[in-house]
């Protein structure tokens, strides 16, 4: 009779640890899950912020040389339209400058948006990686090996995806006038 108390003690602390053990896993996993859905919906988030950001600050760009021009075309129709003493005039005068910090601000916006959205992305990389390896290690597999792959999106372009298919990158100017490769 004591030998069947231990042995059926022994086998309810062994049944207790693998319960135990099952519901740690669970848990993880679930975390693991939970946390790349969460890291997909920021890459969104900040995906959705990186275009309009870039989007109103191009605007406003825009609208600030539209503005200069207009402003300097009345300027110098107004003032100098009178003969080679108003060109001599001209040349010496000080005028309005289009400040080039407009189009440093807007590259340092669209410098940051696209780091921003490239760490989120690799984040959810490094988290998806995390969730399959544990997945697969023992003796987390035994618990947890069939819980489901989850499909992450990375947002890449049609230029990078044909980089990586064909092994070759070789369209490396900066300033192409080719819409194609500018994708």
């Amino acid at each position: 009779m004591k030998a069947f108390a231990i042995v059926g003690g022994s086998l309810l602390a062994v049944v207790l640890v693998i319960v135990m053990m099952s519901v740690g896993y669970h848990n993880r996993s679930v975390n693991l899950q939970e946390s790349i859905k969460a890291s997909q919906t920021a890459c969104k988030i900040v995906y959705d912020e990186t275009w309009k950001k870039v989007q109103q600050d191009a605007q406003i760009t825009g609208k600030y040389a539209e503005d200069f021009k207009q402003v300097y075309t009345e300027l110098m129709n107004g003032r100098y339209q009178g003969g080679t003493k108003s060109f001599i005039t001209l040349i010496h005068e000080n005028h309005p400058q289009l400040s080039d910090s407009v189009y440093t601000n807007l590259q340092n916006t669209v410098d940051a948006a696209r780091t921003k959205f490239a760490n989120e992305q690799k984040s959810l990389v490094d988290k998806n990686r995390e969730y399959e390896a544990f997945k697969r290690t023992i003796p987390a597999n035994f618990f947890v090996g069939n819980d489901p792959a989850i499909n992450i999106a990375i947002v890449t372009s049609e230029k990078t995806d044909q980089a990586f298919s064909t092994g070759q990158e070789n369209d490396i100017s900066l300033f192409t006038t080719n819409t194609k490769a500018e994708k």
